[in-house]
């Protein structure tokens, strides 16, 4: 095995936007004398400092002006952005291209001059990673749509849910932030009042949804965490063999090329997740929300997930592409990819499947004026035109369909779909160096996959003369 190169890299973002500033800037990196050393220090200037404990600082050392009808917040934006990749060629002919990345971005909002408000946070989050096994089911109507992944994600939902209450026992509610309102309970043992309101939150069901469909562990062992960690982090792959006529010395009778590819990628992406305004920590460090409905606070985790989405795909999960001695140039290629939406405010996974099978040839006639007899230009700056006729011919048979999985009824149904046959030609010609002529026709045939909709064939054609002035 032979490692072509290894590249890592990973970037630290930290913006702090600090208002109500008092003092002036200095000439010395914006340095001021305060009497308590310099404002607002070196460490903040190269970007060492920021963020809410250099407002603490700054308030401590009355940098800041502190009034409550000064109300513009702090803002703080954080980035932490991990790729790496690789490239391996473990046999001739054979190229494997590694890639992975890890990035989380956050802003928060920080209203210091008010004591008793929380700094309000929001961002996303998205890791590359691998799901092959749930990549394959659940898309036949014959087995009514059933999926191992999605059974997996139900019968581990209970285990998990008496995992995060069971952190809680033997701890006490809290005693800040709202629990101030409720001086019955705060500071009191956890009772357990309305936890079973919680079987369908976020910090039940994303740990399932990782368990089930990411294979991040069983529900017993898998990080009741929505973010993995960064070494978690597994990498996509790329995969090209071009060794076949080496191998097999007389396929070199019948093709030029021969050609192998493999593609596979796979992210999981929280896409917007916030922080809940009335949240806080008891002295164990374990979160609490208010259950507005019923009025009684709830363990919670610090942030509201309202869905995250695992994409994967195939592109190809086969591919083959080939030029033969005669010129004439085949692919064939199966294609697959699904995208997977878990919504915590539904208990509902969303789940669009597609398959495409693609079957393609093209040629070349190279020099089609001289085969058709046509006189040559006697314009030198026509010497290095080629005038060839290429052609192009692709037939796709495709499948798509959308799946709704209720997650308390254990319940799967499509919701639409359809399969299409597509059958593409296209042609074009170069007749001089600064005219081309194209010439394209499309078949489209869909019969869908619920009785609400109609069977369609759709064709296009068209012609395109393109003149050049720049060439």
């Amino acid at each position: 095995m032979m490692v072509r190169n290894v590249n890592i890299g990973y970037k630290y973002t930290l913006d702090t936007y600090l208002p109500s500033y008092r003092l002036n800037a200095g000439d010395f990196f914006g340095q001021n004398n305060s009497g308590n050393g310099l404002a607002p220090g070196l460490a903040f200037a190269f970007g060492f400092e920021g963020g809410e404990e250099f407002t603490q600082k700054a308030i401590d050392n009355n940098w800041l002006i502190v009034n409550d009808s000064l109300t513009t917040p702090a803002a703080y934006s954080e980035t932490r952005d991990l790729n790496y990749g690789a490239t391996i060629e473990p046999l001739p002919g054979l190229k494997i291209n590694l890639t992975g990345t890890w990035k989380r971005s956050e802003k928060q909002s920080h209203q210091f001059m008010f004591d008793d408000l929380a700094v309000s946070k929001s961002g996303s989050f998205q890791m590359t990673t691998i799901a092959l096994g749930s990549s394959f089911g659940g898309a036949r109507s014959s087995k009514k749509y059933s999926s191992h992944a999605f059974e997996d994600l139900v019968a581990a939902r209970n285990t998990i849910y008496t995992r995060v209450l069971s952190r809680y026992e033997g701890t006490n509610y809290p005693t800040g932030g709202f629990m101030a309102d409720y001086p019955t309970q705060a500071g009191m043992p956890y009772t357990g009042m309305l936890g079973a309101s919680r079987i369908n939150s976020s910090d039940v069901l994303v740990p399932a949804f990782l368990s089930a469909y990411m294979n991040e562990g069983s529900p017993w062992d898998v990080n009741l965490s929505a973010f993995p960690e960064m070494w978690k982090a597994l990498p996509n792959w790329k995969v090209q063999y071009d060794g076949l006529l080496q191998l097999f010395p007389k396929l070199a009778d019948h093709f030029k090329t021969l050609t192998l590819s493999h593609a596979y990628t796979c992210t999981y992406a929280i896409g917007n997740y916030a922080s809940y305004t009335n949240y806080v920590e008891n002295a164990d460090g374990l979160g609490f929300t208010l259950d507005v409905a019923n009025d009684v606070p709830v363990p919670s985790s610090e942030f509201n997930i309202s869905t995250v989405t695992l994409t994967e795909g195939f592109s190809p999960l086969m591919g083959l592409n080939a030029t033969l001695l005669s010129g004439i140039t085949a692919k064939a290629e199966y294609k697959q990819t699904r995208a997977v939406t878990l919504n915590m405010s539904s208990a509902q996974i969303v789940e669009n499947i597609s398959k495409d099978l693609t079957i393609g040839t093209g040629y070349k006639i190279a020099n089609f004026n001289t085969k058709m007899g046509w006189p040559a230009s006697s314009n030198t700056r026509e010497k290095n035109v080629s005038h060839d006729l290429n052609l192009k011919l692709d037939l796709t048979f495709k499948q798509q369909v959308a799946i709704l999985r209720k997650i308390e009824d254990v319940y799967s149904e499509a919701t639409s779909g359809n399969s299409a046959v597509n059958i593409n030609f296209a042609a074009d010609y170069q007749f001089s160096k600064m005219l081309n002529l194209k010439f394209y026709w499309q078949k489209q045939i869909n019969r869908p996959l619920i009785s609400t909709s109609y069977p369609t064939v759709n064709t296009d054609f068209g012609l395109t003369l393109s003149f050049s002035l720049t060439r």
